[in-house]
């Protein structure tokens, strides 16, 4: 599978996932945790994969593994990113 295709799949399940969160939220239910691969979260971060795995292995950001593989919940990594984010001034 081509790159931009597989860029593409993860943008429409995306927005899948985000409308059922809404539909869910609308009904008073609780919103599943989002989980993230590797791939996803360092985009999400803008980072290489050793420096996710870096990151994971001073324990800067949680993460299960499930058969092996490494999982983050997409709200660790959002609180990560704004722990990191720093506001600059207004000229």
């Amino acid at each position: 599978m081509e790159e931009r295709t597989l860029q593409e799949l993860f943008a429409r399940i995306d927005r899948l996932a985000r409308i059922a969160d809404r539909v869910l939220q609308q009904r008073g239910q609780p919103t599943a945790e989002r989980w993230l691969d590797g791939n996803m979260a360092c985009r999400k971060l803008n980072i290489s994969k050793r420096t996710l795995q870096y990151y994971r292995e001073s324990g800067n950001i949680p993460f299960t593994r499930i058969e092996g593989k490494p999982l983050y919940r997409e709200a660790d990594i959002d609180d990560f990113l704004k722990a990191r984010t720093v506001e600059c001034e207004q000229i």
